[in-house]
């Protein structure tokens, strides 16, 4: 990712932050991505919103995608504190 896509990424995440929890819907189909860079954005966007309704696709994606993706998907559980993200086994 050069340095100009990373800079929108973290815009776009900043606006869906602001928008709220009413953007966790949208959000939350962008773990299954196909591409990396969205699914770490959509990790980080909902770890920070807080979305309990995401776990289930984080600990997905925490399982299947090696790297970045789920580097966020950890972060993100974590902020999201839910119990059900405790046992990865």
């Amino acid at each position: 990712m050069d340095d100009m896509s990373l800079e929108y990424h973290w815009k776009l995440e900043k606006v869906l932050v602001a928008i709220g929890p009413i953007a966790a819907p949208y959000v939350r189909p962008l773990l299954e991505s196909n591409r990396w860079q969205v699914q770490f954005i959509a990790a980080e966007t909902l770890g920070d919103l807080k979305d309990r309704d995401s776990v289930d696709g984080s600990l997905k994606l925490l399982q299947r995608s090696p790297g970045r993706s789920s580097m966020a998907a950890a972060e993100a559980l974590g902020k999201i504190g839910d119990p059900a993200a405790v046992p990865l086994s």
